[in-house]
């Protein structure tokens, strides 16, 4: 009887729809790492560019490399999903499909977990590139949560300016605990919050990685249409998008199992969580009459496309 051979170290799960620009260089600068124990898992969520025709090229000659289509769009919470669950690796590593990273990105965030047994998140800071790869100026990192209780780390989480932490590297076991393919938005929110509880997010700061701006989104309502269209297999209208990250905070204070004083301390938290977010939700509140009549036509009359009144400007958040 032959010898199965050995799972992949880390597992790099890559999530995509439509990304024939960049996918290429994506995928060069993971198969280019100093750390050579992984596999790389593409779940194109069917895409309608060549991005399937890149991906499955990359395939059949790199046998570290699967590429798995979707015969129609699962919305991207779904796609995600598949992508984790097919990752057989002790430490998942989350990639985006025009993102890049250093050469040493992958060995020091696995020596980082490898090292840190209470850690369950490894996370490098990133720095932001346009379209074309021109540097923009701005970074973003996270805070380290080393050493503190449990309750502290997940203030510190959910209070982050950014949430970016997500597209780290994670123990496979503490992610699929979490609620990382929740179908709302903001989600990682919620995600990061839940890996805090389970243990310590250990920032990296020798390597980094490149986050593309590679859409160009005028106002919150601009962002919030094109991220429900990707989020879901149907088209769905939004009404209160940005009430559901908070409440689903409470809901989760409230249901997490720890002992009620721990509880408690979350529940403020959580609660908290609503002045974090009041523009948004202020905001979301204006939108309302607007965003009904325009749910309401939808439900009627099954429109191709949201209408154009659906989209109100306003300027969007410069990334922290």
């Amino acid at each position: 009887m032959g010898n199965s051979p050995a799972l992949p170290k880390v597992s790099v799960a890559m999530a995509v729809y439509n990304e024939e620009r960049y996918i290429e260089q994506s995928i060069r600068s993971i198969m280019a790492q100093d750390f050579q124990d992984f596999e790389l898992i593409i779940c194109d969520n069917a895409s309608t560019d060549r991005t399937s025709a890149i991906a499955s090229a990359y395939a059949a000659r790199e046998s570290r490399i699967t590429y798995i289509r979707h015969p129609r769009n699962l919305g991207s919470g779904k796609n995600f999903r598949s992508a984790t669950q097919a990752a057989p690796g002790e430490y998942i590593a989350l990639a985006g499909g025009h993102d890049l990273w250093d050469a040493n990105y992958l060995s020091s965030l696995a020596n980082t977990l490898d090292n840190r047994p209470n850690a369950v998140t490894a996370y490098a800071p990133n720095v932001w590139i346009g379209q074309d790869g021109e540097p923009l100026g701005m970074h973003a990192g996270f805070t380290d949560t080393s050493g503190y209780s449990e309750t502290t780390r997940f203030t510190l989480a959910v209070w982050s300016t950014n949430h970016y932490c997500i597209a780290g590297m994670h123990r496979a076991a503490a992610l699929r605990q979490t609620s990382y393919d929740l179908p709302q938005l903001e989600a990682e929110t919620l995600v990061v919050g839940e890996l805090a509880l389970l243990g310590e997010c250990v920032v990296v700061p020798h390597t980094s990685w490149q986050c593309r701006l590679v859409r160009d989104d005028s106002g919150f309502d601009d962002h919030i249409h094109r991220y429900y269209q990707s989020l879901f297999e149907e088209r769905r209208y939004p009404l209160l998008p940005n009430w559901r990250i908070p409440v689903a905070l409470v809901r989760f204070a409230l249901r997490c199992g720890r002992p009620w004083p721990i509880r408690l301390t979350l529940l403020s938290t959580a609660v908290c969580t609503f002045g974090l977010f009041r523009h948004e939700l202020v905001w979301d509140i204006k939108q309302f009459p607007r965003r009904w009549r325009v749910w309401w036509q939808a439900h009627r009359g099954s429109p191709s496309r949201l209408p154009d009144s659906a989209v109100v400007r306003q300027p969007a958040k410069t990334p922290a």
